[in-house]
C-alpha cells in the first residue's frame, strides 16, 4: 500500500466507507461482504527487530524452564507480538507514512 498512487488511496477510502465501488461508466459493484487484504513494508525492520527480541528471550526463558522444571519453580511467561505493539509502534509508522487518520481508521485488523 505504501506504494500506491494517493488517488488509489482515496478510492479505496470510498470503498471502505460507502460499500461500494463505481467505475468511470456509471456501473456500480457492491462490496459490503467482501475482504480486502493489503500488505505494506512499512514496519517491516521493527517488526524484525522485535521479533528477534522475542526469539532472544524466549531462548533464554528455555534455560529458566528446564532451571524451573528441575527445582519445582513456576514457568516464565513467554511475550508474544502484542496488541499493545501493534497500536504503540506500528500504527504511528502507518499514520506518518498515509498521513489519512480516517483511511486508518477504517482498517479493522493489522496482522
Amino acid at each position: 500500500m505504501e506504494k500506491a498512487h494517493p488517488d488509489v488511496l482515496t478510492v479505496m477510502l470510498q470503498l471502505f466507507d460507502e460499500g461500494r465501488l463505481t467505475d468511470g461508466q456509471g456501473k456500480t459493484i457492491d462490496c459490503q461482504d467482501a475482504l480486502f487484504v493489503m500488505t505494506s513494508n512499512l514496519a517491516a525492520d521493527v517488526i524484525a527487530d522485535h521479533s528477534w527480541r522475542l526469539r532472544q528471550q524466549a531462548a533464554m526463558e528455555d534455560s529458566d524452564v528446564n532451571n524451573a522444571l528441575t527445582e519445582g519453580m513456576p514457568l516464565p511467561a513467554v511475550e508474544e507480538l502484542s496488541q499493545d505493539f501493534k497500536e504503540e509502534v506500528i500504527r504511528p509508522i502507518l499514520k506518518a507514512h498515509f498521513l489519512r487518520d480516517e483511511f486508518l481508521g477504517r482498517i479493522d485488523e493489522i496482522l
